[in-house]
């Protein structure tokens, strides 16, 4: 009886392969994209979108740091945005991009390596700067959680544009409007360009950063710059814009 059944299971399963190996080939290879597409797709088990309050500067904010870079080099439209979603990916929010990222595990991490191995941002796409880069592998050795840092001391002290609003740009803005992106003609990956604009076109600039100018010419198009960030690019421009 036991044979029996064990041979009945084994030409169950030998017709079974016979009717899999007789499919097209095209069928196949979309049986097998069908099991891949889904690597970035699953959140780490036990991941918590509640945020976390830090309570020093010494650990990273994914709020204030990580997420505007990943908005910005990643996220913009017609990419990785929630209405573009290239491929499948969005990483405008914490949720989404920690689908393609694994706490304490850098080379699990697909939204990390395929930063660090050069492949995205795409070739004529600004790229991250190796401190940004290691900023995030910080982020993710800590637990990748979704951290924030709130404080009232905002230091406004030698607020030039190489001490200050250089990170504010290039964390907020340059994936978008830089030497090979610039949207709406507007640079601002160097000194040269974003006192250009400061200069030529402060209402434009001030409008935008400070939600004032409606829709979709308000910058960043994630999300409003934080208090201090915009105090510092305010003192900045009425300092005359010191580098």
């Amino acid at each position: 009886m036991y044979i029996a059944v064990s041979n009945m299971l084994l030409n169950a399963q030998n017709k079974h392969f016979k009717k899999l190996m007789r499919l097209p080939i095209v069928s196949l290879i979309i049986i097998a994209a069908a099991f891949t597409a889904c690597k970035h797709e699953m959140v780490e088990p036990g991941t918590s979108s509640e945020v976390v309050i830090l309570s020093s500067t010494d650990s990273v904010s994914f709020q204030t740091q990580i997420l505007p870079l990943y908005q910005s080099y990643c996220g913009s439209s017609g990419c990785h945005s929630a209405a573009s979603a290239k491929e499948g990916v969005v990483t405008t929010d914490y949720f989404n991009i920690r689908k393609g990222i694994r706490s304490k595990n850098l080379n699990e991490s697909e939204y990390y390596t395929i930063i660090t191995s050069g492949e995205m941002p795409p070739k004529r796409s600004a790229k991250l700067s190796s401190a940004q880069i290691a900023l995030i592998a910080k982020w993710i050795n800590e637990g990748a959680k979704n951290t924030l840092y709130t404080t009232n001391n905002c230091n406004t002290n030698n607020n030039t544009y190489s001490l200050g609003v250089a990170n504010i740009f290039a964390a907020n803005c340059v994936g978008c409007h830089n030497a090979n992106l610039a949207s709406g003609g507007i640079q601002l990956h160097n000194y040269n360009t974003a006192f250009a604009l400061a200069s030529g076109s402060q209402t434009v600039l001030l409008n935008a950063i400070n939600y004032t100018a409606g829709g979709s010419k308000n910058m960043p198009p994630a999300g409003k710059l934080s208090n201090c960030d915009l105090q510092l690019i305010n003192q900045w421009i009425a300092n005359g814009m010191p580098q």
